[in-house]
């Protein structure tokens, strides 16, 4: 849904965009959808978990519990390896936002759910990668974490719900 002077309009009746299942990269990892190279399955909390989790089996990152909590507080830290995880994410969401961007020209993007935790770490790289692939009169748009955080995506299905039933 899409808030206007204070209203939720619904378009497209119950369905919405998903942009997590736009394949970027055919050969990529496996999603759960069945396709390879999503961008859930490249640049989601479990797409992060996981390869930072294959860096620790290698022995290349110090082992420690993958949360996106403790993922800040390792980009924080200096840890390179995991800062060029979470910039690698960055990167494959501003592609996929660039796409969005293009074709819908919002006024602004707000990123929520459980990945907010990484703010800046995550931002940033999108935002140059959205300047990168966007058209020129769309490439400013801002980008920034939902006020609603982590709770987005779950609020917006409750406020779908509720809304449906009155």
């Amino acid at each position: 849904g899409v808030w206007e002077g204070g209203q939720v309009l619904w378009e497209g009746g119950s369905r919405s965009a998903e942009i997590g299942h736009m394949v970027m990269q055919e050969d990529g990892p496996p999603c759960m959808c069945g396709n390879f190279g999503c961008l859930e399955a490249l640049a989601s909390y479990r797409a992060i978990r996981r390869e930072v989790e294959g860096l620790m089996s290698e022995g290349t990152v110090r082992p420690f519990e993958v949360t996106p909590r403790a993922l800040k507080e390792r980009v924080d830290a200096g840890d390179r390896a995991v800062q060029k995880v979470v910039e690698r994410a960055g990167r494959w969401l501003g592609k996929a936002l660039s796409y969005a961007v293009n074709l819908f020209h919002p006024e602004a993007v707000f990123v929520g759910g459980g990945m907010t935790e990484l703010g800046e770490h995550l931002l940033r790289p999108m935002r140059e990668t959205l300047r990168e692939f966007a058209l020129s009169d769309r490439a400013e748009v801002p980008v920034q974490i939902s006020p609603l955080g982590e709770w987005a995506g779950a609020l917006g299905a409750a406020l779908y719900v509720w809304l449906k039933t009155l």
